[in-house]
């Protein structure tokens, strides 16, 4: 923030407020804890007629209907000469394009208009459109003071080309009395309001003048005078015990006027430009949520899709700091919702495909379990090629709405990935790939077709007959495929002799040689009894197995020093004498329980036949 360079004290009442004259701050309005209201109006205050435009058109300023002896003045002059002096700022963006247009009032006829500080913030340049003459122009040079803690600023402009000057109002340099009668302009015309309190803390704790609710005053009120026709201030509406923003609709009932009092910024009426609207924003201005809802809004309806999203982001990123209105907020999230998607599928259109990919990410961060938007980074990291990263988007999106699109990308994703791994010659992660393919997608036909033909070529023969009978009952297409190959396989097994394991005379164990991940031989016994099959430690470790991971299954055995939790990990195979079972699940036993074995249990042996001849001293495995 930068260094106030002078400052105004005024003291009140209720408190010291400090009156920044040289260096505008943000105002803002934090949350409020007071019991909202609950407040109806009442019938509508007399209304006083303004003179005839075309009279002040004439040449009669606010001036001539004024006096300054203090003296209550005619309401019908008052009304003329306050419509003489009521603006319009037409304030622009760096680019030139229009960034908002906002009210304001002439309070000196050198060229000063009073207004709302937070209406210039984000504006380069503007014009100010007057009252008189009719369609009249100035430009604004710049701000000379603001009073931030009422969001108050006082614009200068141009000169006037007019030798009297401006149609002006002065600002009053006292505060009103309770009970005080006043008068606030709203839409051009002039309603008569009581002062009920001049010093009341609204909803953000900061003193203010509150007007009565009878005469009950409009919600579209803008600037109150004093009954000598000075300027007051700008009026303030609460409703639900918070402040509206200017460019909010107001409520017709269940609201209070309050007024930021311009008392103190007479001071600065003959001050110099201290800074241009350009210098005020590049210095103080970061963006409120208003103004780049205004904006997003305003880019989503002309279908400005990327604008929308870049001013909405903005918007949403300002909710904690603004504490805007629900609804709006409701609304913006809506509208970059709508405008991420418009804008992803205009990029897809135009084959910018990295580029939508990008967005998307950048979607998913504000709308992370979107299972459209999820579909669509699946879709585009398809067309990229990054088969990985498809698939984790479509499984999220799955997960969030299943639906048959979904499993039909996420299937060519899979089968993509190891269509990939088999081309790179590794076997094992091109298996894991359909494996997980399958369990995912256990309805897929061509991925159980793909996995049999895998376990076909790895001789893991009874493993590849039961995906192909799968894969043939589930894609009618594949069904001469998978019988062509389960034929090849029948006549395999037929040649295939079974293995016999000898059993030592008076032995009570049977072992056997095993290979291990088509890699390792080791020693295994052969219990029928076991559930599980079993390695040591020492040969997870040299397999290359992570046994430490607390995302491992545990089971719980018994041995002779006790009970253990051992960890499961799968094996990438295990073959007996060519009868081979793929992604094995088998306990790892520590070396606290001393085996420097293997033991193959029923969760291999189950997926063949075999018997224990005790009279041949046999043991035989053969296929079912």
């Amino acid at each position: 923030m930068p260094v106030v360079t002078a400052a105004l004290i005024l003291t009140a009442a209720l408190g010291v407020l400090g009156i920044s004259l040289l260096a505008p701050t943000r105002t803002r309005t934090p949350a409020s804890g007071r019991e909202s209201l609950s407040i109806k109006s009442g019938e509508a205050a007399p209304m006083l007629a303004a003179q005839e435009v075309s009279r002040l058109d004439e040449g009669v300023s606010s001036a001539d209907v004024l006096d300054t002896d203090g003296a209550p003045q005619d309401p019908g002059q008052l009304a003329g000469a306050a419509a003489s002096a009521l603006v319009v700022l037409d304030l622009r963006a760096e680019d030139d394009r229009p960034w908002r247009e906002a009210r304001g009032i002439v309070v000196s006829s050198e060229g000063v208009v009073l207004c709302r500080l937070s209406a210039l913030l984000g504006a380069y340049r503007g014009t100010c459109r007057l009252s008189r003459p009719r369609e009249g122009k100035a430009e604004i040079l710049g701000v000379s003071g603001t009073l931030d803690v009422f969001d108050l600023a006082l614009v200068r402009l141009s000169p006037a080309t007019d030798a009297r000057g401006y149609s002006a109002l002065p600002v009053a340099e006292t505060q009103p009395d309770v009970n005080a009668s006043v008068f606030t302009m709203a839409n051009g015309r002039m309603e008569a309001a009581v002062v009920d309190a001049p010093q009341w803390r609204g909803p953000d704790g900061i003193p203010r003048i509150l007007l009565a609710e009878s005469p009950p005053v409009s919600g579209e009120a803008f600037t109150a005078l004093d009954a000598q026709g000075a300027v007051l201030g700008l009026c303030k509406v609460e409703s639900n015990d918070r402040f509206l923003s200017d460019d909010r609709p107001r409520p017709s009932d269940g609201f209070r006027v309050h007024v930021d009092p311009a008392a103190g910024l007479e001071r600065a009426l003959d001050d110099p430009v201290v800074w241009t609207l350009r210098e005020l924003t590049l210095r103080l201005y970061d963006g409120t949520f208003q103004d780049f809802f205004l904006r997003g809004v305003q880019a989503f309806q002309q279908k400005r899709w990327r604008d929308a999203v870049d001013s909405l982001e903005k918007a949403l990123g300002r909710v904690d700091v603004d504490q805007p209105d629900p609804a709006d907020v409701a609304l913006a999230t809506a509208d970059l919702r709508e405008s991420y998607l418009e804008e992803i599928r205009r990029l897809v259109e135009s084959r910018r495909v990295e580029e939508a990919s990008r967005l998307i990410e950048s979607a998913l961060a504000r709308f992370p379990s979107d299972a459209i938007l999820l579909l669509a980074l699946g879709e585009a990291r398809l067309n990229l090629r990054d088969w990985a990263g498809a698939i984790e988007a479509l499984v999220m999106a799955r997960e969030i709405e299943p639906n048959g699109r979904v499993d039909s990308l996420l299937e060519k994703a899979y089968l993509e990935i190891a269509a990939d791994a088999a081309r790179a010659n590794d076997v094992r992660a091109q298996e894991l790939r359909l494996v997980e393919g399958v369990q995912r997608l256990p309805s897929s036909g061509p991925l159980h077709f793909e996995l049999g033909k895998l376990y076909a070529r790895l001789e893991a023969y009874d493993d590849a007959i039961a995906y192909l009978h799968r894969a043939s009952e589930l894609e009618a297409t594949l069904r001469d495929a998978a019988e062509g190959l389960l034929a090849r396989i029948d006549d395999v097994l037929k040649r295939r002799d079974a293995v016999v394991v000898p059993i030592p005379q008076g032995s009570k164990s049977i072992r056997t040689e095993a290979v291990v991940d088509e890699s390792v031989t080791f020693t295994f016994l052969i219990d029928t009894g076991a559930t599980y099959t079993s390695i040591p430690a020492d040969l997870a470790r040299t397999l290359g197995y992570d046994t430490t991971s607390v995302r491992l299954p545990r089971v719980t055995i018994s041995g002779v020093g006790g009970v253990f939790e051992v960890p499961m990990i799968r094996l990438a195979s295990l073959n007996l004498g060519g009868y081979a079972v793929r992604n094995l699940d088998v306990l790892v036993l520590p070396k606290a329980l001393g085996p420097d074995f293997g033991l193959i249990g029923l969760n291999f042996l189950k997926h063949f036949r075999y018997t224990v001849d005790a009279t041949r001293s046999e043991f035989r495995i053969e296929r079912p």
